[in-house]
């Protein structure tokens, strides 16, 4: 049996070609075969485009027939802490062309030049740009005024158009064509600025694409800027190459709706703010200076109330010139600088920490101090005398806290200025922040530990040595600088860190010491009426590209950071000015009194006849506000009495925040 089917398989095939044979045999035959091939041919190629290209057959498809246009998401308001509107989205429109309905190309282009301003040469080149399109851009974010214009015009073409139609007896048709048909609207958004170019370097700018481009716009583009929607449009069909497209009687196929962007409050007082910087750009032209910068910092919170840099500039009138010069950045945040003499209060808060000296302590001064092959000299000549610690920052001495940081020891001195942040970034909420510079302990030499001591040989910020005097202000507790105080539409508390830097009673201690620096010393245009101004004044050389310092004479940055002590607040100011005329006469300290008289008056700062004296121990402390004019510091092992946690005074009356948009 086996051997039979082998026979018969080969058989069978025989048979089924004979079949095959027979039935394309002949002429018809013939044109079966071509049919029933030419069959197979097209449900191969069916079975390719449906199945196999479809998808890239579809995209493919859909990039030429349709177009994708960007619903602007409403952006987040931004206000001030005092429920003043500093940056906000209003209600605008994007004007574009659909090509395939414009009947008259250059007499449209012509009454859009009327209406819109512009060239209509312009505009003609974009609408005859691609006959076939169905979306051209004309104008981006113009107020709406200008849709009803169009709106108001082109009816009054039709209503000319059907008086004719109605004089001649001809019926009027359902659609009238004019020269605006074709021109449509988008509902857009458009940034605002209310309070105009006042605070622009904090706040910030948007680009042309709603996205932030500097300042807190930048920062907290994320949560200001929210989720754009999405409109689609279909391509006007065209019959012939040489024929003008069909009209898409519908041609939006998908709409998806804008999700609007979170409003934020920040820390500044818009007020303030305009204060300082009308101030800042005064003395900067009456002294000639090129380069300033300013900041009002709250020690017991670290809330930035205002900061200003010159150039200042106008939103309306920016330059690539200014932008190039610093104009839209806080440089008092983004740029470095050699602090000079204000930077002599810390060696004098570590020498009272670790009781080096005592403030009334005298050592003796030399007339100079030879270190190696170097010599350090006091800004006056004088002969070698004692000088206590009061008088040495009083009198801003480099040889008197050289000598205080050798006693210290260079690797306790490194600890605390670690501690206090030099070197590193601040993590303040503002773009661009710069860290300044700090060599490592091992890599000095001892006239570098020297020129630290006085404020040479490093770079900081304004905010970094803003931030420590407000450290000295709030008892010790250097608190996190920022900007952004709430999210309104979120009940979501911030917290921002803080660290004890040095104990309460150090600091009260180097605040009488700070204090003969305006009673005595060279800060006594600093002196705020009614009140106990302390602080501490700066002269510094200034760094030269080639090495070394600037040799050009009054090549100076004058310097003055302070604060009003025994008070109902601890706000912290300070200001630099760079090569001003009459140096020796240091503009900083006088800007000191004005600001700060302001600020007094502002926010009603009250000055306490009593400060509190109770010596602190212990170690990091936990700051918890309290509704009286007094906080408590605890730790596990100890509370005490202390001044550091003055809620910031609000000016103004109480607001309701309208979050609706």
């Amino acid at each position: 049996m086996p051997g039979k089917k082998e026979h018969l398989a080969p058989d069978r095939a025989k048979n089924a070609l004979g079949v095959i044979g027979s039935t394309f045999a002949g002429r018809g035959g013939a044109i079966l075969l071509v049919f029933v091939l030419l069959a197979i041919w097209t449900f191969a190629r069916l079975f390719s485009l449906t199945v196999v290209e479809a998808k890239a057959l579809s995209e493919e498809g859909s990039g030429v027939r349709t177009t994708s246009i960007t619903l602007t998401a409403h952006r987040g308001t931004m206000y001030d802490r005092n429920g003043n509107v500093l940056a906000t989205d209003v209600d605008a429109v994007t004007i574009y062309a659909n090509p395939s309905k414009i009947v008259d190309p250059k007499k449209t282009s012509e009454l859009l030049e009327g209406i819109l301003g512009g060239s209509a040469k312009d505009y003609y080149a974009a609408i005859t740009e691609d006959s076939r399109s169905t979306f051209v851009y004309l104008a981006k974010k113009v107020d709406i005024e200008y849709e009803q214009a169009i709106n108001d015009a082109s009816q009054e073409y039709i209503e000319e158009k059907v008086a004719a139609i109605r004089a001649e007896g001809d019926d009027v048709p359902a659609e009238i064509v004019t020269p605006f048909t074709g021109i449509e609207f988008l509902p857009d958004m458009r940034r605002e600025y209310p309070k105009g170019s006042t605070g622009a370097q904090i706040i910030g700018a948007v680009n042309d694409e709603g996205i932030g481009m500097s300042g807190l716009e930048a920062t907290y583009d994320c949560i200001l800027r929210g989720i754009d929607g999405r409109r689609v449009v279909e391509e006007a069909k065209q019959i012939s190459q040489n024929s003008r497209p069909l009209p898409m009687i519908d041609s939006v196929l998908q709409d998806v709706e804008p999700v609007a962007g979170s409003d934020i409050i920040i820390s500044i007082d818009i007020e303030t703010q305009q204060f300082l910087e009308l101030n800042l750009q005064a003395v900067a032209a009456q002294r000639k200076c090129n380069n300033a910068s300013s900041i009002l910092l709250d020690g017991s919170t670290g809330d930035i109330i205002a900061a200003a840099s010159i150039p200042l500039y106008d939103r309306e009138t920016i330059t690539s010139e200014q932008v190039a010069q610093g104009a839209t950045n806080a440089k008092a945040i983004t740029q470095p600088y050699e602090p000079g003499s204000t930077f002599k209060g810390i060696i004098a808060a570590v020498a009272l920490e670790h009781d080096v000296l005592t403030a009334d302590e005298a050592i003796y001064c030399p007339p100079y101090l030879e270190i190696y092959d170097q010599v350090v000299k006091d800004s006056v000549d004088r002969d070698g005398m004692d000088m206590t610690l009061r008088q040495i920052i009083a009198h801003s001495s480099n040889i008197g806290v050289s000598l205080i940081e050798e006693k210290v020891g260079d690797e306790l001195y490194y600890e605390y200025l670690k501690k206090l942040g030099l070197g590193e970034y601040t993590h303040v909420d503002y773009p661009g922040e710069t860290p300044g510079t700090l060599a490592e302990v091992q890599d000095w030499t001892p006239i570098q530990a020297a020129n630290i001591t006085f404020g040479q040989g490093l770079e900081v910020t304004l905010l970094q040595m803003a931030s420590i005097y407000g450290a000295f202000s709030n008892d010790g507790v250097m608190m996190q600088p920022h900007f952004l105080l709430a999210r309104p539409q979120y009940d979501i508390e911030l917290q921002y860190g803080s660290k004890r830097v040095f104990d309460a009673q150090t600091t009260r201690d180097l605040e009488e010491i700070l204090r003969s620096c305006v009673t005595d010393g060279y800060g006594y245009n600093a002196a705020v009426e009614g009140y106990d101004a302390v602080g501490k004044t700066g002269t510094a050389e200034i760094g030269s590209f080639s090495g070394g310092y600037e040799t050009t004479k009054g090549s100076y940055v004058c310097s003055f950071v302070g604060y009003l002590d025994n008070s109902t607040s601890n706000y912290v100011f300070m200001s630099s000015f760079e090569n001003p005329i009459n140096y020796a006469d240091s503009p900083a300290t006088k800007f000191f009194s004005v600001v700060m008289t302001f600020v007094a008056n502002r926010y009603m700062i009250q000055p306490q006849v009593e400060a509190p004296a109770k010596k602190e121990v212990g170690a990091v402390a936990t700051v918890l506000e309290t509704e009286t004019s007094q906080a408590t510091v605890t730790d596990e092992s100890y509370t005490v009495e202390s001044k550091i946690a003055y809620p910031t005074p609000r000016a103004g009356t109480d607001w309701v925040l309208d979050t609706s948009g």
